[in-house]
């Protein structure tokens, strides 16, 4: 792991073996006396970073956890070209130090554990996906196996149990710590119980992000249109980047709050009306709602039908 200190005039660049506690103890050392005037940031990279991240917040650093995307538009901003540990480093520190970006702030070990459960439910509906598709090749061989067909679809039933138990844990765990926001989030038409968990699984009461938009983008349902000049322009789509579960949950969720929630309903049909394809419409009606979920997690507020975005 290579580490670079920026003033704002140059660098100095460490380099440890680890990303471990043993390398958060260098990094403190290496702050020496500024350590509340310091700022840390790192990219966002799986699980890698969540451990140096919570040691240096428990020991009073402030510390900035930035998407691997944001710091690549960043560095072709600054019209870097190399690729290497040290210029990475480098570009991630001036980041830090020129853009402001929002702190982090750690889970609790309540949601630590529904993340995981949630992570759990992503890789059961990825399995679950290609046995689905196996059964569908298998559909179309000329020679039927139906002994094997049992065996795949006894795996998906086997697959949608195991998730159901998961979700039964999250929610337990969920309404030991955030029943208020769990009870205020359902009030929303459109957000049933498992969208009011997925919320708050993946982000509590939204204590790391600063807008709508950056949830959104988080969770991969905002749009991501391609063009370039005059002469290329591509269909829009949504960035998929992120969670593919709590995505399904929107979705799902967008469904219904078409027709019963009065603000995405109106957006809903106005979309439609104008000649939008429905899967179009409906994409604008699941960002409507996380407009509306943020305002009531993140600020306390109770859901107000008539209250426009």
């Amino acid at each position: 792991m290579t580490v670079a200190l920026y003033d704002g005039k140059k660098h100095t660049e460490y380099h440890f073996d680890s990303n471990d506690e043993k390398a958060g103890k260098e990094i403190i050392k290496l702050l020496g006396n500024d350590t509340g005037e310091s700022l840390v940031t790192m990219e966002a990279s799986g699980v890698y970073h969540l451990r140096l991240a919570v040691l240096l917040y428990s020991k009073g650093i402030k510390i900035s956890v930035v998407n691997p995307l944001v710091i690549k538009r960043y560095a072709q901003m600054k019209m870097v070209r190399a690729k290497t540990d040290r210029v990475d480093a480098r570009i991630i520190a001036e980041y830090g130090y020129t853009q402001e970006p929002f702190m982090f702030m750690p889970k609790s070990d309540t949601l630590k554990r529904v993340t995981l459960y949630l992570k759990g439910i992503d890789d059961l509906l990825k399995t679950k996906n290609q046995i689905t598709n196996r059964l569908e090749a298998l559909s179309r061989q000329s020679c039927k196996c139906e002994d094997l067909n049992k065996s795949f679809k006894k795996l998906v039933e086997q697959i949608n149990h195991e998730i159901k138990q998961l979700e039964e844990k999250i929610k337990s765990l969920v309404k030991q710590e955030y029943e208020e926001t769990y009870n205020r989030l359902k009030e929303i038409e459109g957000v049933g119980e498992r969208v009011s968990i997925c919320i708050i699984g993946h982000f509590g009461n939204f204590e790391n992000f600063e807008s709508p938009k950056q949830v959104a983008s988080y969770i991969g349902i905002n749009p991501a249109p391609y063009e370039s000049g005059t002469s290329v322009k591509r269909r829009g789509h949504i960035s998929k980047k992120g969670s593919p579960y709590i995505r399904t949950m929107l979705f799902l969720a967008s469904l219904s709050a078409s027709i019963y929630n009065l603000q995405c309903k109106e957006l809903y049909e106005r979309l439609i009306n104008n000649g939008k394809p429905k899967k179009v419409a409906l994409i604008a009606v699941a960002n409507k709602l996380i407009r509306q979920i943020f305002v009531i997690v993140k600020y306390g507020r109770q859901y107000d039908p008539q209250y426009k975005l």
